[in-house]
């Protein structure tokens, strides 16, 4: 195995379970500790990744929290004595057959290991979360000229710094064939009683 190990957080619980199944399984089952790390640490999944066209070792971790700094070094203190003495000890003594050879793999040497997080891109995540939300605005008992509704639509985006979207849907309301096309268009913009509804979330017990 390369040296470096990745220690990957906040992963989906249900997407590990062929790993808990390859591998034997959670290392959280033998924390001993009753401290905030066994509070907030679910599971504890070794597994591989590619990771720059290098196969590492990796170990997918599941919380119900964020991990202190002082967490962190409490947890990764534990995974590497499991790694050297613990589980990885038996598991490298394991073949794991490769078709045309048997393979052994160690998660731990006595040189140049190390534990490594691994952080996602939260960018994405980001910007959904900075996404200028939509103005509300009323259609029913309001002056029904299209005109008149697209100025006001037009009004509140430029209140709310989305210039931009005010030029984009005039342009799009001026080049539609059709009223109701319109009010639609304009409905995409702002938050009006035409504006789809949020999907329910159903409760897990409603699930078939």
């Amino acid at each position: 195995m390369p040296k470096k190990i990745s220690n990957i957080y906040h992963v989906n619980t249900s997407s590990q379970q062929v790993h808990v199944k390859d591998f034997y399984g959670d290392l959280m089952r033998y924390y001993r500790e009753d401290d905030s790390v066994r509070r907030k640490v679910v599971r504890a999944v070794p597994t591989v990744d590619e990771v720059n066209g290098e196969l590492v070792g990796s170990l997918w971790v599941d919380t119900d929290a964020p991990l202190t700094a002082e967490e962190q070094a409490v947890f990764c203190a534990y995974i590497s004595g499991q790694y050297s003495d613990g589980w990885g000890e038996g598991f490298e003594q394991r073949e794991i057959d490769v078709g045309d050879g048997k393979l052994y793999v160690h998660f731990w040497q006595d040189h140049d290991f190390e534990l490594k997080r691994d952080v996602p891109d939260m960018t994405e995540f980001k910007k959904l979360l900075n996404r200028p939300k939509k103005p509300k605005m009323q259609l029913i008992g309001q002056d029904g000229n299209i005109f008149a509704i697209m100025g006001r639509a037009s009004r509140l985006l430029k209140s709310s710094g989305q210039g931009d979207k005010a030029k984009e849907m005039r342009d799009r309301v001026m080049s539609c064939d059709s009223y109701q096309k319109a009010l639609s268009i304009v409905s995409e913009y702002v938050e009006t009683e035409l504006s789809p509804s949020p999907t329910p979330k159903r409760d897990r017990g409603d699930a078939r």
